[in-house]
């Protein structure tokens, strides 16, 4: 029994040749008009960011538990800029996730700054092979005590043993929690935790200048 061959007519051919162009240049103008910013996310509970344009159909992204992954359009990343989950290197930007996912789209600008807390795992596992100079150098950079938990997290799940580079992120860790807990108090009330711990000021003490004499002060008590 012969296959029979389905034949179309050219003006049927020339619609469809049409048809796909026309899908084509939606497609491209789709990509060229979506920015994307590829997200790993390394909090706990979850984070949702509000989309100008949807992606796969939904006008949010929404990141679930330590480790997971996601993409915004260039506009949700912009507004989370100045956030604590994006400054303290909770939500981390990794523009390979767009690819991870198969999500279509054109990858948005770099950002301008760098962002001294923000790590992937893979990086941080990298990093743990530097030397313990470089280590030391670059931890001293945090700003934040979240990146210092975020290594010790990697420490664990990775069950690194380095007793040197865990001294060195525990050290910069308790130290940056301590600032963050000071500076969270107002004026007012550093001046009374000063008076609590017989720390002398005046008029022209920085708050900053409290807060490293609390840590200071607290340190020695605690140790």
């Amino acid at each position: 029994m012969e296959d029979k061959v389905k034949t179309i007519s050219i003006e049927e051919y020339n619609k469809l040749i049409d048809r796909l162009d026309a899908k084509e240049k939606e497609l491209n103008y789709f990509k060229g008009n979506n920015l994307l910013v590829g997200v790993r996310f390394y909090g706990e509970g979850s984070f949702a960011v509000g989309l100008n344009k949807p992606i796969n159909g939904l006008n949010r992204t929404v990141f679930f538990g330590y480790d997971s992954k996601g993409v915004i359009d260039y506009a949700g990343w912009t507004r989370i800029l100045n956030s604590n989950e994006r400054r303290w290197g909770i939500a981390v930007r990794d523009d390979s996730v767009i690819d991870e996912l198969g999500i279509l789209g054109t990858v948005a600008p770099a950002d301008n700054d760098k962002n001294p807390n923000a790590f992937t795992d893979t990086q941080i596992k990298d990093i743990f092979g530097y030397s313990e100079v470089k280590f030391k150098k670059l931890v001293g950079t945090f700003t934040s005590y979240f990146p210092a938990r975020h290594f010790m997290k990697v420490m664990e799940a990775e069950n690194i043993e380095d007793i040197a580079k865990k001294s060195i992120i525990r050290s910069r860790y308790n130290y940056l929690f301590d600032v963050y807990r000071w500076s969270i108090l107002g004026k007012h009330e550093l001046r009374a935790a000063c008076d609590l711990y017989e720390i002398d000021f005046d008029n022209q003490t920085t708050e900053r200048e409290m807060v490293e004499s609390l840590i200071a002060k607290t340190s020695n008590i605690e140790g």
